[in-house]
């Protein structure tokens, strides 16, 4: 009975984080906790990320409608000190024991990349990004899936603003396939948002560098 609980449970997070529902995560965290208690890197995992979405939805929202090739606006970032908590609690996930959670401690170093990047620590950023490493199983569907997106994302929009234009073209490029390949990915909220920014982005800068 515990198991297909669990299973329901496990499901039920998919579906909030792939819809966005944050405000439902901590009671879903808790009751996944409590059908698995060594479930604590997921659990940790998906309240940190929930407490940072919720932090980003609180900001001002950029004016795109002036944007052009020479001129892409880009939300307010946040203060590094707000997410410090976020930050804190990731890294105790991170420093947990090894098990069988790689693929979910990798998902941990995601969602700290993103803190990073919603805060303008562009550098940070691609520090995380670039020390990532998936098996494709991992990252082929699901959440997993829109998780390898976000970091796609954040690394070629971090790209761009440090200047690194070539490699951020890159990027993005590579996002146009890797959308490509996810053809079959369920297309919920995140997973929209995520893509609509990348592509975005990507297309007005391609516009740019002609």
């Amino acid at each position: 009975m515990s198991s297909a609980k669990l299973q329901q449970i496990s499901r039920d997070i998919e579906v909030a984080r792939c819809k966005g529902n944050w405000q439902a995560i901590p009671e879903l965290a808790r009751r996944y906790k409590k059908y698995n208690p060594d479930g604590t890197v997921t659990e940790q995992t998906i309240l940190a990320e929930a407490s940072l979405s919720q932090l980003v939805a609180s900001q001002s929202v950029a004016d795109y409608s002036h944007d052009s090739p020479t001129h892409i606006s880009l939300d307010e970032r946040l203060d590094p000190n707000a997410i410090k908590s976020v930050q804190n609690q990731l890294r105790a996930v991170l420093q947990l024991p090894d098990d069988q959670n790689h693929p979910q401690k990798e998902f941990a170093n995601i969602v700290m990349a993103r803190s990073y990047f919603e805060c303008g620590e562009y550098e940070k950023t691609l520090e995380i990004v670039e020390k990532l490493s998936f098996n494709r199983e991992d990252v082929s569907e699901g959440y997993g899936f829109v998780l390898f997106l976000q970091a796609r994302t954040v690394k070629a929009i971090s790209l761009e603003i440090l200047g690194n234009i070539d490699a951020a073209l890159q990027s993005y490029e590579g996002i146009v396939n890797l959308l490509n390949e996810g053809i079959h990915v369920p297309r919920e909220r995140v997973l929209a948002d995520w893509a609509e920014n990348a592509l975005y982005r990507g297309s007005l800068l391609a516009l740019r560098e002609g």
